[in-house]
């Protein structure tokens, strides 16, 4: 286990055994940590195909698959690369800096990403500057994707990492979010259904769907709305039951919380 460095102690290795090709795996087969020349043995549960990987300070290898035969040993050298990605988030309206984002790098070589998303990855948040760096990357193309407590999460950008030293500085822009606080009347005499959800349809706003559950009391929040105009529909959450209860237009703002309020008919 080496980075561009050299050997890597103390590194998670871990095994997901293939239980059903190609793409079902059971995650965490065998682990075991790197001794101090970065070297491991893993003991694997029987024969067949085997998926490696490496995790370490938030980032994890590229997987290495084998098969695996009774009485059989194999070597196996799992690695990180020595590319670097920096960059700044930012509030998009004030321009000031945004601490405590969480960032999520992907890759795009051939072969690093899974289809059940079990690629290489990298994990990074931002300091007081709004800064991250994220190193041991391998060359290639890398998705990017942040998120912030109150922010609208944006489609993810992509950045080219070369071998050795750092891409070009990365800026991601975050628009402050709106939220919806609901609740849903019975109709008179009546009661509300045991299972619902509010779902959330942008209308004149570049966003996907979002919902929220509808508690016992038919008070339900939607946190991370982009502003602008949504739909809200009160919806079955039973299986198979896409009955529709009740609808309102919401405008919604940044930063804002809209009081939302809704009744079933009779």
């Amino acid at each position: 286990m080496t980075d561009a460095r050299g050997p890597l102690a103390g590194t998670l290795v871990q095994a997901d055994s293939q239980w059903k090709a190609p793409d079902g795996w059971m995650e965490g087969d065998a682990r075991v940590t790197t001794d101090s020349q970065g070297q491991f043995e893993l003991t694997l549960n029987g024969p067949g195909r085997y998926r490696l990987a490496a995790e370490q300070d938030g980032g994890r290898t590229v997987p290495v698959e084998i098969d695996a035969d009774w009485d059989q040993e194999q070597r196996v050298d799992l690695r990180f690369g020595g590319g670097v990605l920096q960059g700044v988030v930012l509030d998009a309206a004030t321009g000031l800096p945004l601490a405590g984002a969480q960032l999520t790098l992907r890759s795009f070589a051939e072969g690093a990403v899974a289809k059940n998303g079990k690629g290489a990855l990298h994990r990074a948040t931002t300091g007081a500057d709004g800064r991250f760096v994220a190193t041991r990357l391998d060359a290639g193309r890398w998705s990017v994707s942040v998120r912030r407590d109150g922010y609208v999460a944006p489609p993810a950008q992509e950045a080219d990492v070369p071998a050795a030293g750092a891409a070009p500085e990365l800026t991601l822009a975050l628009q402050l979010a709106g939220s919806v606080r609901g609740v849903l009347r019975p109709p008179p005499g009546g009661s509300l259904p045991s299972k619902l959800r509010a779902a959330f349809a942008p209308l004149d706003v570049v966003a996907g769907k979002l919902t929220a559950q509808v508690g016992p009391e038919g008070v339900f929040v939607r946190d991370g709305l982009a502003p602008g105009r949504w739909s809200c529909e009160i919806v079955s959450s039973e299986p198979g039951d896409s009955q529709v209860y009740a609808v309102r237009d919401v405008l919604v703002l940044a930063g804002e919380t809209v009081e939302l309020e809704l009744s079933l008919p009779e």
